[in-house]
């Protein structure tokens, strides 16, 4: 049948179905657990299946495990009508679920509204969300990571999926062979759930060929990791990323320096399985206790700043996170640049990658009170031994004191071009190098509605800036009613121009394809070409070329 012909038939049923009273219309598919019951989205038009679990509970005995297959359902079918648990956390901002359960490997589909059985073989992305490893689930705040608008716009099938998180998705601790946990759970809850679409999303609409895996900042990091990690890039798991504001320039930590927090973490009152003769903590003890006693603990080792420094001695910009990735020697295998380096990646695998233009203000003005002119000459001098001086000189003539009095502003530059803008762009460099494909980005609107981004727990300054994550609303065309967020006319065109690139990249490997957007030019090592997105028209440049020349020339690029 003729997909537009199609397309008008399941309109004018929907149009029947509001006005006979807006009777739910379910969505029946098979996975490989059972079948489960969707629904087909009035309002947005599209088809999705809510909290699909795709692995066991990772509660009890299977706490601090790898992800296990799940018991079947079948024959029963799962109601797959509402978003199920987040996983377990500690925080209370505006992206923490108040539903949290230690059974929250589950997914969200969202399919096209032509998406009938049989009808679809799309491009599949299936979205990591953010969060520092820490906070976060497949919902988002407010429903941000709903995936109705970017599927039905972009025609790809989307996924957004949960992992476990803090001190429940990356402890490291020491102990016997048998009692020692080497952390990167939440890295393999991922990889499970990549693995279940690829089996699975035939029969929602998707070609299991034409897998991309996306992320956002803790999310970018983790679709980054996949890449050069060859338990996850071998073998066709996916073939294409797709990774906004990675913050690329933080160090990955060595088990020996995650001990230090785990450790601290065993020895807990709250959690007392770390025998101080042998000075080795016990997992199985640590599975017995209540979850109240773990998140607890989770809060207090993550809090203490003796155990921050401790674990982050030698290179103190990377205590960006608590709990997060480790290099286990077995699943991530040494640090990126040096993987990128040595080719331990497909460069095959095209990659879309970028960063937002005021990426350090969303971190640094955490501080509330304005620090010295000068400071940031001695936090340079601090954080990049023994190289601070020549960061002094580069970046001297760009911070005059009277247009500078707040050294915020200064770190904040400097923490946007190393942590992400030129910490992202290695990835770039070295695919180009070995004969593959990327594009780079900067996000350079302020948008509209950002006097909310304070009730996303970002700080007032980013009111006015393009700060970490602003982009998300456009790439998923979400606004929020319920907040009165809403797009301008040029957002609105803003956010249709993401989608374009983003869906051509799913579908075609190429942001280009199929669509009327600027042509956007592959990165090289010589031009770095950036597409900067933007209102009220896209434009590229090469303005990368110094900044991060600069740091790519140093003795070495910082923590390496």
């Amino acid at each position: 049948m003729n997909k537009a012909l199609l397309t008008v038939l399941v309109s004018v049923l929907f149009y029947l179905t509001q006005v006979q009273g807006q009777a739910t219309v379910y969505d029946t598919r098979n996975t490989s657990l059972g079948q489960v019951k969707g629904i087909v989205n009035q309002t947005s038009y599209c088809r999705e299946w809510r909290g699909i679990f795709f692995a066991a509970s990772t509660g009890g005995n299977n706490r601090w495990r790898p992800p296990q297959p799940r018991t079947p359902w079948a024959p029963d079918v799962l109601d797959a009508t509402n978003f199920a648990a987040g996983c377990t956390q500690v925080h209370h901002n505006p992206d923490v679920p108040t539903n949290q359960s230690e059974d929250c490997l589950n997914l969200n589909i969202f399919a096209p509204s032509y998406c009938v059985p049989g009808n679809c073989s799309l491009g599949v992305t299936v979205y990591v969300h953010g969060g520092t490893f820490d906070e976060g689930w497949n919902e988002g705040p407010f429903d941000l990571y709903d995936g109705c608008n970017y599927a039905q716009t972009g025609n790809v099938i989307v996924v957004t999926i949960n992992y476990r998180l803090g001190a429940l998705g990356w402890l490291v601790t020491t102990g016997t062979p048998q009692q020692q946990l080497n952390g990167n759970f939440g890295f393999l809850d991922q990889r499970a759930g990549f693995q279940f679409v690829r089996n699975n999303i035939q029969n929602f609409g998707g070609d299991p060929k034409k897998l991309t895996i996306q992320g956002e900042s803790a999310g970018a990091m983790s679709v980054g990791l996949h890449y050069v990690s060859p338990n996850s890039y071998s073998g066709g798991l996916f073939r294409g990323v797709i990774m906004e504001s990675n913050f690329n320039g933080a160090m990955i930590k060595t088990l020996e320096q995650a001990r230090i927090l785990g450790d601290d973490f065993c020895r807990d009152p709250n959690i007392q399985c770390f025998d101080l003769a042998t000075k080795l903590c016990n997992a199985d003890c640590m599975r017995g206790k209540p979850i109240q006693n773990i998140t607890q603990a989770w809060k207090t080792s993550s809090g203490s700043a003796l155990v921050w420094i401790l674990d982050n001695y030698a290179t103190l910009l990377d205590g960006v996170y608590a709990f997060g990735p480790v290099v286990d020697n077995k699943e991530i295998t040494g640090q990126i640049v040096d993987l990128l380096v040595n080719g331990t990646f497909d460069p095959s695998i095209p990659m879309i990658f970028g960063t937002n233009m005021n990426e350090g203000d969303t971190f640094i003005y955490y501080e509330e009170y304005p620090l010295p002119p000068e400071f940031w000459q001695e936090f340079s001098l601090l954080v990049w031994p023994p190289d601070g001086q020549s960061v002094i000189d580069y970046y001297k003539p760009q911070f005059p004191p009277k247009e500078y009095p707040d050294s915020r502003k200064s770190i904040s530059q400097l923490m946007t071009d190393y942590m992400f803008r030129c910490g992202s762009q290695l990835y770039g460099t070295y695919i180009s190098k070995r004969g593959g494909k990327s594009w780079n980005y900067r996000f350079d609107h302020v948008y509209s509605c950002s006097y909310l981004f304070p009730m996303f727990g970002l700080p007032e300054v980013c009111v006015n800036l393009t700060c970490h994550a602003s982009e998300i609303p456009f790439v998923f065309g979400n606004t929020v009613p319920s907040l009165n967020a809403t797009f301008t006319p040029d957002e609105v065109v803003l956010s249709q121009r993401f989608i374009d690139y983003w869906s051509s990249f799913i579908n075609y490997q190429d942001p280009n394809a199929k669509n009327d957007q600027p042509y956007w030019p592959a990165y090289d090592t010589v031009n770095r070409y950036d597409l900067h997105i933007s209102t009220p028209t896209p434009y590229v440049e090469g303005d990368s070329v110094g900044v991060c020349g600069f740091w790519d020339a140093m003795p070495k690029y910082y923590h390496y």
